[in-house]
């Protein structure tokens, strides 16, 4: 993950904000300061900052910093990436090689190195996810860096907006919950994502630890290699019993397919 800070000559480049550039998978986060005034920050930050949510969420984020770059369907866009040296489209490379530059405004981004951010950014940060569970009834564990452990009833936090209603009502789908980049907040998806704050704001405080959690997690669910072993089958077993409904994840990641101990016992018989 690489950090820019968000400038701006016209207002004494001063850091207006802090740009998270995560590579895999490729997500961007701004994070504006706590006076952050609506007036020095450019369209986009801007309206997000006058209604006072200082953390922008990854869809919006990735929107400003599209509209920075030249767009990828530029007929000449070979041309453009020979010049600059780059061989195939690469959003990050891009900003840092033009500094986010455009001809909209006088913005510009330069990088950061840890030991240059603000102390409330140190504190945004403790604020955020390191980890969630998918349980039933459409709930979620959560796990957040300040130690806090939640229990979030996603179906109250998600009951207005039809965009989650296959989340809602497809249980395998909900299971398949991710953390965003940088534990951001969750998703489902690319598209499908709930931020940091609304889900601990929403949920109710567990008397539990996030080292708690994962002591009583490592009892409770097992991951692939795990069910192979107990089950005395091959990783394609695991993959048929999954597409047959016969075995139901409760969590997968890029990196990691995790299934309740309980359920795997079952097959056993």
């Amino acid at each position: 993950m690489k950090t820019l800070a968000l400038r701006d000559e016209a207002y004494g480049n001063k850091n207006l904000g802090y740009l998270e550039c995560y590579e895999r998978p490729r997500a961007f986060y701004f994070e504006l300061p706590p006076d952050a005034d609506p007036w020095e920050l450019p369209f986009i930050l801007h309206e997000f900052a006058q209604r006072g949510h200082l953390s922008v969420d990854g869809q919006w984020s990735r929107r400003w910093v599209e509209s920075r770059l030249v767009p990828p369907e530029r007929q000449n866009l070979g041309e453009v990436l020979r010049v600059n040296c780059l061989r195939e489209y690469d959003e990050l490379k891009l900003l840092e090689l033009t500094g986010g530059r455009c001809s909209q405004d006088s913005c510009y981004l330069v990088p950061v190195l840890g030991d240059g951010l603000p102390t409330w950014y140190a504190e945004r940060i403790s604020r955020r996810l390191l980890d969630a569970f998918a349980v039933g009834g459409n709930r979620l564990v959560l796990s957040f860096a300040d130690g806090g452990v939640y229990d979030c009833p996603m179906a109250r936090v998600l009951a207005d907006d039809r965009a989650f209603a296959r989340v809602l009502l497809e249980e395998e789908r909900f299971m398949r919950v991710a953390l965003q980049p940088g534990g951001h907040g969750v998703q489902w998806g690319e598209r499908l994502g709930v931020d940091a704050d609304t889900l601990r704001s929403e949920g109710i405080r567990l008397d539990l630890s996030p080292l708690d959690l994962a002591l009583l997690t490592d009892q409770v669910v097992c991951d692939t290699s795990e069910a192979m072993r107990i089950l005395g089958c091959s990783r394609q077993n695991i993959s048929d019993l999954v597409r047959r409904g016969k075995l139901t994840p409760r969590k997968v990641t890029s990196h990691l397919t995790l299934f309740l101990r309980s359920d795997v016992l079952a097959r056993r018989g």
